[in-house]
């Protein structure tokens, strides 16, 4: 059995028990700027956090029980076995959670499993007994949230909560955190498995998740205990004295570095890792070690000024094996970490940092070059048959057995379907089409001509199907007005009543099923005041899951060139290629910009179809527009210039900007509007473009829905034709 994503080795028997292993994580960039970014909250002006981690193939493995009593039991080599009440709050495991040498983190995640989910009577005893501790222990490498979460999975599969993967890591963080730790979220990367490399964003108290495309060629990574003395409480704790409000200029400096320098040095190693490029990413790991001493040591120096570190980065003996390196987790004389020229250089570096620079332990971590078999990623290491094959349940049900060194990593983990959602708003008078509205509310209930299939059908409909059906989505969230409105919709996707359905032929039958399959996979949120567009985007993310989604306006429909995708399709797709950090608008050329929201930027070299948004205006004169929104050269043709009417993909970064907007009461001409927080997000963090291969057409005005409608029933007409 799998525990969460994380491919784990599992047994269960007839007692109830499973095997878990949880590695550790070594943040290759963004240490400190994961609890930095949750202060956000407190002070927005201080930036979102970004980190690059990797799971080692070093950790902690435990065989874990199930038991009849009540009880927590934990046992290890060398240490004596201890027992603790798994009642509901129990006030023991809280003492021993903040005051216990040894097990405080597991009695920390013990504790918030049975506050969170123990009901008297209702949960068994567990037992956890550690039988393989291969992680280095405080070396930054994350050995604290390693046994929190292997907590955490252990009461998930023997107590079956059915925790998602993101509910695993809060488990395990809030068992940290009632452990007295002051370390952030970065650290429940463990949870994602041994050998995931992977980015994290944090924002407030918002984690995202993002892959990092893996290179073909491999980079090696050496990183080693370097055999000394740190104190990681004491780090965390000087530094976040510079937070949530910077004192002076020292605390302004450390806030720069964990913000807008750390931002740019991600990106960079994001880059340099998806292009397989060892040489840039050590030189990157260099500036980054060279910031981080001048703007951390000041304020921790009997800590941070690190000789033992420093001496092993500055030594002559592994220069000519490495390209650069850095510190690792908190910094200080914990933990090394070196990018090594090539596999052999790697395998001589770790020798070297052991046996001539006195290291404790080295090891090397490969990234990148997987193979794929049946869907699954491993090492192109990996696949040596072995005396004994480990069985591991894959997301399809079906049992593999590979060889024992071979880590699996959850597909979903390494190539994640990033987009899942689609929100649509629909709500509103329609005013603009009065009295056509006063028959059919809400707008978005107006007929079309889809010319794919030469049905007449509303445009919401429409839009459902490019989303669930051609850009394969799997939910649909409608945001609506109440009364009328919101029945309205409702009772167009609940299935037909049965006399309708006996006058229909056979093939509307088939589509009034269909319809109601459709149904089944739409939520409508209802936008109780029409208060703007920015406040019915909030409304509707209350109900996903702080996940990047698709935005769609519900008068506005998309007509893909011939041959291509669907336009919601295409935008997805540039925001893979992009890396899924920033929000992405879909835009379409147009000679009169004056209507509509305008942007310009700059052209991505690898990616000619998408720009970095350098300027956004709503409904510019033409002076504005000449002056300041000429697109970037070659993109459009000439005296055109870049509209956006959508798709939109929205992080979580817009909701938590629109939902600050809200709790404030930051209007623009009354309402609370996305383009605010899209402006916002551009100045700060970044905001991107791509191109669309087709039109958008607009329902919203009377001469605009006539040649809306004209245009499509010509696409219907020509296609009719061809097929003829």
């Amino acid at each position: 059995m799998v525990e969460g994503e994380a491919m784990i080795k599992t047994e269960l028997d007839d007692g109830g028990s499973v095997e878990v292993f949880v590695p550790g994580r070594l943040c290759i960039i963004g240490e400190h700027s994961d609890w930095a970014g949750a202060f956000r909250v407190t002070n927005p002006k201080i930036g979102t956090g970004y980190a690059v981690v990797a799971g080692t193939q070093q950790g902690i493995r435990a065989r874990c029980i199930r038991l009849v009593q009540p009880i927590l039991r934990v046992k290890i080599s060398g240490h004596d076995d201890e027992e603790f009440p798994l009642s509901q709050g129990n006030e023991r495991l809280l003492e021993a959670a903040k005051h216990h040498q040894f097990w405080r983190y597991v009695c920390g995640t013990a504790y918030m499993a049975s506050l969170r989910f123990s009901k008297p009577s209702d949960f068994p005893g567990i037992e956890i007994s550690v039988v393989e501790t291969s992680l280095p222990m405080q070396r930054g490498l994350s050995s604290s949230a390693a046994i929190c979460v292997l907590t955490a999975r252990a009461f998930n599969h023997l107590w079956k909560l059915s925790l998602s993967i993101d509910g695993i890591m809060d488990l395990a963080y809030a068992g940290e955190r009632v452990a007295l730790s002051l370390c952030g979220r970065l650290d429940q990367a463990v949870a994602f498995g041994p050998g995931h490399t992977g980015a994290l964003i944090f924002d407030g108290d918002v984690t995202t998740s993002i892959p990092i495309q893996l290179p073909r060629n491999q980079i090696f990574l050496v990183f080693a205990d370097l055999n000394a003395h740190k104190n990681t409480v004491r780090i965390l704790s000087s530094l976040q004295e510079a937070f949530p409000y910077p004192r002076d200029a020292r605390d302004q400096k450390l806030h720069k570095l964990l913000a807008e320098s750390n931002r740019d040095i991600f990106f960079a190693v994001k880059r340099a890792i998806e292009e397989g490029d060892a040489q840039r990413l050590g030189e990157l790991m260099v500036e980054y070690q060279k910031q981080f001493d001048e703007a951390a040591i000041p304020l921790c120096p009997d800590e941070l000024t690190a000789p033992r570190l420093h001496e092993v980065l500055a030594s002559e003996k592994v220069r000519h094996l490495t390209f650069g390196g850095k510190g690792v987790g908190s910094q200080g004389d914990g933990a090394v970490q070196f990018v090594a020229r090539d596999e052999q250089c790697a395998s001589e570096l770790a020798k070297v940092l052991v046996q001539d620079l006195g290291c404790a332990e080295a090891f090397v971590l490969p990234i990148g070059s997987p193979r794929t078999v049946d869907g699954l990623m491993l090492p192109a290491t990996a696949g040596e048959e072995t005396p004994h094959p480990l069985e591991v349940l894959a997301d399809d049900g079906d049992t593999r057995t590979v060889s024992d060194d071979t880590t699996w990593i959850s597909p979903r983990m390494n190539q994640p379907k990033l987009i899942r959602k689609a929100v649509i708003t629909a709500a509103g008078l329609g005013t603009r089409l009065f009295p056509a509205t006063k028959a059919i509310r809400p707008k978005p209930m107006m007929p079309i001509l889809d010319p794919d299939d030469s049905r007449l059908k509303p445009v919401i409909l429409y839009l459902v199907q490019e989303c669930l059906q051609q850009a394969g989505l799997e939910q649909v969230v409608i945001v609506v007005g109440p009364g009328e409105e919101e029945k309205s919709v409702r009772e167009f996707f609940e299935p037909c009543h049965p006399a309708l359905l006996e006058k229909l032929k056979p093939e509307a039958r088939d589509f009034a099923e269909e319809l109601a399959s459709l149904g089944k996979r739409i939520t409508l949120v209802v936008q109780e005041k029409p208060e703007g567009f920015g406040h019915a985007v909030a409304q509707a993310a209350k109900v996903l899951e702080h996940e990047p989604f698709v935005l769609l306006l519900g008068d506005v429909v998309f007509l893909p060139s011939a041959g291509v995708d669907s336009c919601v399709s295409q935008v997805i797709t540039a925001f893979e290629q992009s890396g899924g950090v920033s929000s992405m608008l879909g835009t379409v050329s147009v000679r009169d910009p004056r209507p509509y929201g305008t942007l310009t930027g700059k052209v991505f070299p690898s990616a000619p179809g998408i720009v970095h948004v350098t300027d956004m205006v709503e409904k510019p004169n033409w002076s504005i527009a000449t002056e300041r929104l000429q697109p970037p050269p070659g993109i459009t043709r000439d005296g055109e210039y870049l509209i956006v009417l959508g798709p939109y993909i929205l992080t979580p970064l817009i909701v938590n900007i629109l939902n600050r907007h809200i709790d404030q009461d930051q209007r623009s001409k009354g309402e609370i509007q996305l383009t605010s927080a899209l402006e916002e997000a551009r100045s700060s963090e970044g905001l991107l473009a791509c191109l669309l291969a087709g039109e958008a057409l607009d329902i919203g005005l009377p001469m605009e829905f006539g040649k809306t409608l004209t245009t499509l029933y010509t696409r219907a007409k020509n296609m009719s034709s061809v097929q003829r």
